[in-house]
């Protein structure tokens, strides 16, 4: 782990480009739970009832906001508080990585 909480493998990939983010973010999407609260499209294992559909989150936020999400992803707490969306621990390159896996247009690869 680097300094500010970055992986090795989540700083290479987020240098490397958004496609590669993107794939990260899919893992960590995953990996670390945000599947069982959430639905996504296209996303085999997201059929969560408890936080919001984020299936068209990348045609509502442009990619610009990535930051502003990735913050938000990071403390949700922080950013609106009373939310019922719980921190999980995440880095600053992991929540990077989620957030420009959310703001991917994932259509072409739907399942």
């Amino acid at each position: 782990m680097l300094r500010g909480g970055l992986t090795i493998s989540v700083l290479v990939l987020l240098l490397a480009g958004p496609a590669l983010a993107a794939t990260e973010g899919e893992r960590l999407f995953t990996r670390k739970g945000c599947v069982g609260c959430h639905i996504l499209k296209g996303h085999p294992e997201a059929d969560g009832t408890q936080g919001p559909d984020l299936s068209k989150l990348y045609k509502a936020k442009p990619a610009r906001e990535r930051a502003e999400l990735a913050a938000f992803i990071r403390a949700p707490q922080a950013m609106k508080p009373g939310i019922s969306m719980p921190s999980i621990g995440l880095t600053k390159a992991e929540a990077e990585a989620i957030a420009t896996y959310l703001l991917t247009d994932r259509s072409a690869n739907r399942r």
